[in-house]
């Protein structure tokens, strides 16, 4: 299969939780990562074109580095495992500073 992903991504090295900054409430677990957006792990389906406030936090060298900031769902399809779906998400707005970390990984995880 020929990969057409325009942005490298990066799965954690462990479960990181991604919550809906809104309400606190756990969205899903993450399963990958871009500069430009995320595929989260559900045990609900998520309406598509629908913006997020999100906040996940991230790994690196035993340093940690939340991210916040607001993503579209983009699709969602159910995952092989029973009640789980994958959904995907770009992030349309997060700070210079959480993107600039986000390049770093993923040029470190490609």
């Amino acid at each position: 299969m020929i990969e057409k992903r325009k942005h490298s991504r990066v799965r954690p090295a462990g479960a990181v939780i991604v919550y809906d900054a809104s309400t606190d409430h756990v969205l899903g677990t993450l399963g990958n990562v871009s500069t430009e957006g995320l595929m989260v792990i559900t045990t609900e389906p998520l309406k598509e074109d629908r913006i997020l406030k999100l906040r996940f936090l991230l790994t690196d060298d035993d340093v940690e580095h939340e991210i916040v900031g607001e993503a579209e769902t983009l699709w969602c399809a159910p995952a092989n495992q029973p009640g789980r779906y994958w959904v995907g998400l770009q992030l349309v707005q997060i700070s210079e500073y959480d993107r600039e970390y986000l390049q770093q990984l993923t040029r470190e995880g490609a």
